[in-house]
């Protein structure tokens, strides 16, 4: 889709070439509409687009996770949500965070777990890093030769379920990973913690073993998971039964259903970009509320770079733009300047003068202009087309009666000897006339400026 930018200037190519001529308001709202819906049906795209979006049900978008979350727990209790109100939180709720695109609130979040609340992060290149390093996790590039891979593709590695150990003693598989055989990723990125639980890993081809996922008790109470691919979980990627299979775990794993009763929890589920609000327990201090300030800024600063001006803003300035130019074309003071002359001969008139064609009368037009305009644009912000402005200017002007009488007849002179042109004769008029006229009207220009008035 083109930006509201190249849409103007292409609306403004084709109203030229098919010399379409609008006024100057209609023009105006023209150009303050294209930029002013092109920003929300891009933004609107982008939304129903974008990777990972639970209302998506493109082959990337996270509708079919949803479906499954809310038929194996009820849609009372699965709630995808555009906003994470912190404040809302229950201990016994759980939070699937799935790329996050904002930077977390750290101390929201690890309250919600010291009391018992269980997060998922999905996550392989968005901005849950910092807040994953609280507990030792970090993220780094998975291993370039897997042992299995799909269509050959080391990006497509097959992931295997963890054997969990017990002092030494093989237990099996995880409870999440019951029933999977393997996993398809897609792009991972792997997890590296040297204590916390493994429940799925990328075997490469020397024997060692990359973790995709981990989890961990915090506080005793609370549970945190982590994944570093949350495309295994796309529309088109839970086709695979091993994909899918694993899906039902870890909703299982949210919602166990020994916690089915009167209060059963909520899983919240945000995606992307989503905003923050309020706080979970205790009100933040001074210190980390200026923390979340700076925070939000950087944040803030970065989606700019990424992602441009948002579309309410591009349409303030639009507006803003809108109504000066209303006002510069509409407003008293703002006048066309007379004729066609500007206060300096362009080259393209210096050529037009010099060839043979031309009426030489056009260079008395051209200084009769310039005279007018010199008046105009200094005394009278007025354009002077008649004797009686000519008149009521000059008396305005610190000249003396025979500079206001030459200034008269200076310009009678240019516009009678001129005046022909207009009707398609010929004028006559001889090189040392347009010589004599010129040399008055650059002394006239001089006195002005000499006088303080222009």
């Amino acid at each position: 889709m083109l930006s509201s930018i190249e849409l103007v200037v292409f609306f403004e190519v084709k109203l030229r070439l098919c010399e379409i001529r609008l006024a100057p308001c209609v023009r105006i709202i023209l150009f303050l509409s294209i930029c002013f819906f092109v920003p929300l049906i891009a933004q609107a795209q982008s939304k129903t687009d974008l990777p990972f979006q639970t209302s998506s049900s493109t082959w990337e978008g996270y509708s079919e996770f949803v479906r499954l979350a809310q038929r194996l727990k009820g849609h009372a209790q699965v709630r995808p949500v555009a906003n994470l109100d912190y404040g809302a939180l229950r201990p016994n709720d759980s939070l699937l965070i799935v790329h996050p695109r904002s930077i977390l609130d750290g101390r929201s979040l690890s309250a919600f777990l010291t009391t018992g609340g269980r997060i998922a992060i999905l996550d392989g290149f968005g901005t849950s890093g910092d807040f994953l390093k609280k507990f030792g996790i970090q993220r780094f590039p998975p291993p370039t030769d897997p042992q299995q891979q799909l269509r050959d593709n080391p990006d497509f590695a097959l992931a295997l379920p963890s054997t969990q150990m017990v002092a030494g003693v093989e237990q099996g598989q995880h409870a999440m990973t019951a029933g999977v055989k393997g996993i398809v990723t897609n792009h991972p990125m792997v997890l590296n913690h040297p204590d916390l639980t493994p429940i799925i890993e990328i075997p490469n081809r020397s024997g060692k073993s990359s973790v995709l996922a981990i989890t961990s008790v915090v506080a005793g109470k609370g549970r945190l998971f982590a994944l570093g691919d949350p495309s295994i979980f796309i529309n088109h990627m839970l086709r695979f039964p091993g994909n899918r299979a694993f899906a039902a775990g870890l909703i299982e794993y949210l919602l166990p259903d020994s916690d089915k009763d009167a209060s059963q929890g909520t899983l919240w589920i945000v995606t992307n970009q989503f905003e923050q609000l309020g706080a979970y327990g205790t009100s933040p201090s001074l210190l980390e509320e200026l923390r979340s300030k700076i925070a939000h800024i950087i944040e803030a600063t970065q989606r700019l770079k990424t992602h441009g001006l948002p579309p309410l803003l591009i349409t303030a300035l639009c507006g803003a733009l809108a109504l000066w130019l209303y006002w510069r074309h509409f407003s008293q003071d703002f006048q066309r300047e007379p004729g066609a002359a500007q206060p300096f001969p362009s080259p393209g008139k210096f050529v037009l003068f010099q060839s043979r064609g031309t009426q030489k009368a056009l260079a008395l037009m051209e200084l009769d202009g310039i005279l007018r305009l010199a008046l105009a644009r200094h005394f009278t912000r007025e354009v002077i087309d008649s004797p009686p402005r000519l008149s009521a200017a000059l008396e305005n002007l610190n000249l003396s009666s025979d500079d206001s009488s030459a200034i008269k007849e200076t310009l009678s002179e240019l516009r009678l000897r001129s005046k022909g042109l207009a009707h398609g004769a010929p004028a006559l008029v001889s090189p040392q006339q347009i010589k004599m006229l010129h040399n008055e009207t650059m002394r006239l220009l001089t006195l002005l400026k000499e006088s303080n008035v222009q």
